[in-house]
C-alpha cells in the first residue's frame, strides 16, 4: 500500500495544540526555522504541532525531503544517551512520524546536551565529522528494545532513525533567542536591505515569538508557506516604518486595550507635552531628557516583555494603568514632571515600540 502525502496525514497527536502553556522554548525554536525559511531558500513549507513538534519541507536542486523536529526543553538529571532514548521514548515517537511518501530526516532539539556514545549525532548527516561506525557495538544491548518497536511505514527501524538524526542542544530558550535575534537582524540586513534599531527589531521578534505559539493551538492555521512567512514579516516592518501616521497608531492601540476616550484624549495631550520639551528644552535640559527616556524606555520594554510571557496576569487595561503606576514612580524618583514622563511612554507606544495588549500572530 501506498503511503499518503506528509500534506494528507492527520496528526498522531493533538495535545500540544490543545495546551501550549510551558511550550515558549518550543516557540523560541519555531521562530529559528521562520528565520531560516527567510533566509534560506531550501525551507519551502512549515508546520507547527503537526505531524510532529515542528515539520520542515526542504527542497533543492536535487532532493526534496521532510525534516521531523521534536523539541525536548526538560532539564534531565544526567545526559540523553541510547538508555534514555528507548526509556523516555523519544526514539520510539520520533522513528513513528515516518508514515508518509516523501524522504525524511528526524531532527532532535534539546535543552540537555547527549553523551559521548551519541555525540555523532550533533554533526550534519553527511558531514565528514560524523563518526558512527561503532552504531552496531552501541546498539546491541538494546535489541530487545528495538526488535520491540520494530519498523515504522517506511520501513525503517532504529538503525535507520541513527543514521538520519540530527541533534542540536540549545541550554535555554534564552540561548535561542539571542541567537535569533542575532540572526534576525542578519535576515533583515541581508534579505530586506533593513537595518533597526534594537527596541523595533525585539518588537518584531516578540511579533513573531506570538505568531509562532498562536499557530499551534486549537484549529487555527499551523502550516505556512515561505510566501506567507515573507508576507508576514513585510507586514510586520511596514507597520514599524511609518512615522507620520505616530497619532493614527497611538489611537488605535489604545482603542485596542479598551480604554476610555478621554484617556485616549489626554495620552495624546501628555505626548504633546514630552514632545514639545523634546524639542525646547523649557524645563529640562537636553541630558536629562535623552538620561530619562532611556530610562522609561527600558521599563517598558521589560513591562511588556513579562506581560508577553505571562508573568502579569492583568487585563489590558490594568496592564496600562500599571505601566502609569511604574512611569509616574520612575517619574517622582527622578523628579520629572508626571505629564512629560507619561508622554515619554505614549510617544514610545506610538512608535509601535510599546503597546497594552499581548503580542498578538
Amino acid at each position: 500500500m501506498s503511503l499518503p502525502s506528509i500534506k494528507d496525514l492527520t496528526p498522531i497527536e493533538t495535545g500540544g495544540r490543545i495546551a501550549r502553556n510551558g511550550f515558549v522554548y518550543q516557540d523560541h525554536v519555531g521562530v529559528q526555522f521562520l528565520l531560516d525559511m527567510l533566509y534560506e531558500e531550501e525551507i519551502q513549507e512549515v508546520w507547527f504541532e503537526g505531524e510532529d513538534d515542528i515539520v520542515l519541507h526542504r527542497v533543492n536542486s536535487s532532493s526534496s525531503h521532510i525534516e521531523m523536529v521534536q523539541v525536548k526543553s526538560n532539564d534531565l538529571d544526567s545526559r540523553w544517551s541510547v538508555s534514555k532514548l528507548f526509556s523516555l521514548e523519544l526514539l520510539p515517537k520520533s522513528l513513528a512520524r515516518g508514515r508518509c511518501k516523501e524522504d525524511i530526516i528526524y531532527r532532535i532539539i534539546t535543552a540537555t546536551d547527549v553523551d559521548s556514545g551519541i555525540s555523532f549525532l550533533k554533526n550534519e548527516i553527511g558531514s565528514n565529522n560524523r563518526n558512527n561506525s561503532n552504531l552496531d557495538t552501541l546498539l546491541k544491548p538494546y535489541l530487545t528494545q528495538i526488535n520491540k518497536i520494530g519498523k515504522n511505514p517506511k520501513g525503517e527501524d532504529a538503525y535507520s532513525w541513527f543514521n538520519k538524526c540530527f541533534w542540536e542542544v540549545f541550554h535555554s530558550q534564552d540561548t535561542i533567542k539571542y541567537k535569533n535575534l542575532s540572526y534576525l537582524e542578519k535576515c533583515l540586513n541581508e534579505k530586506f536591505n533593513t537595518v533597526l534599531p534594537p527596541d523595533q527589531k525585539l518588537e518584531i521578534y516578540q511579533q513573531l515569538l506570538a505568531f509562532v505559539s498562536n499557530a499551534g493551538v486549537g484549529n487555527e492555521k499551523n502550516n505556512f508557506t515561505k510566501e506567507e512567512i515573507c508576507d508576514k514579516l513585510d507586514h510586520l516592518l511596514n507597520n514599524l516604518s511609518a512615522p507620520k501616521q505616530g497619532s493614527k497608531t497611538l489611537d488605535t492601540k489604545l482603542i485596542q486595550a479598551n480604554l476610555e476616550p478621554e484617556v485616549v484624549l489626554t495620552a495624546k495631550e501628555f505626548r504633546w507635552q514630552f514632545q514639545k520639551e523634546s524639542l525646547n528644552f523649557n524645563f529640562y535640559n537636553k541630558t536629562q531628557i535623552t538620561a530619562f527616556k532611556n530610562k522609561i524606555h527600558l521599563l517598558i520594554q521589560d513591562l511588556k516583555l513579562r506581560f508577553d510571557d505571562g508573568e502579569f496576569q492583568f487585563t489590558d487595561i490594568q496592564f496600562h494603568n500599571y505601566c502609569r503606576k511604574k512611569v509616574i514612580e520612575l517619574a517622582n524618583e527622578h523628579k520629572i514632571e508626571q505629564a512629560i514622563a507619561l508622554g515619554c511612554m505614549y510617544d514610545n507606544t506610538s512608535r509601535c515600540t510599546h503597546r497594552f495588549t499581548k503580542a498578538k500572530a
